[in-house]
């Protein structure tokens, strides 16, 4: 059964602590995972522009010895010659795994349906799982740990925002987030985030 990574929102705190702890292994011994992707094939799908994202997302995938095909419709949405279901399926005949960058979360939903290999989200409207992964990792590795941490977010409720208080919840995290009126972050994504809390509190 495929394992696709939208929000970690289904995710539990064992299995996060055991991702976490796979990143730490895998840039402390990378010559050992140098060929877990060897032979797949990793589409990355980007509506928005991207730097750090796509940069990452290619290399990482080469140094564990799979290869990324970037494909570039950030001169429109999805919606033109091809539906998302169609994409997604087309893809899903060549690919391994498709990476997607989109503006809104339910076209990743639709790739989720449509596709029968694992959909990553690169970074959506409502979600930035990798980034949130990505932050709790410099934590983990500065601190040793990340269970009874505390985590202060000040800006903009956004998607970064909403990835950071459901990830830093499953690991255990304590998390302040200040915003300014009107942007805080979405209601409903806090109460998912309060959901997945083993431990730790959440103040928005």
């Amino acid at each position: 059964m495929k394992q696709d990574l939208l929000t970690f929102a289904d995710w539990t705190p064992d299995a996060m602590k055991n991702l976490l702890q796979l990143a730490v292994e895998i840039k402390q011994a990378p010559a050992s995972y140098s060929n877990v992707l060897a032979g797949k094939s990793i589409v990355a799908l980007f509506e928005k522009p991207s730097l750090r994202t796509r940069v990452s997302f290619d290399i990482g995938i080469n140094k564990l010895g799979g290869h990324m095909v970037y494909l570039d419709v950030q001169s429109g949405k999805l919606a033109g010659r091809e539906d998302a279901v169609d994409t997604a399926a087309n893809l899903a005949c060549w690919a391994d795994a498709i990476v997607a960058r989109v503006f809104s979360h339910d076209t990743l939903e639709t790739f989720s349906k449509a596709a029968n290999v694992p959909v990553i989200n690169a970074l959506c409207d409502k979600y930035h799982p990798c980034q949130g992964l990505a932050d709790y990792l410099t934590m983990f590795e500065r601190f040793g740990k990340t269970e009874g941490l505390t985590m202060a977010y000040v800006g903009d409720g956004n998607n970064v925002t909403h990835s950071l208080l459901i990830v830093g919840a499953l690991l255990g995290c304590n998390q302040v987030v200040v915003t300014p009126e009107g942007h805080e972050a979405a209601p409903e994504i806090v109460a998912q985030a309060s959901d997945c809390r083993e431990n730790g509190c959440i103040d928005c």
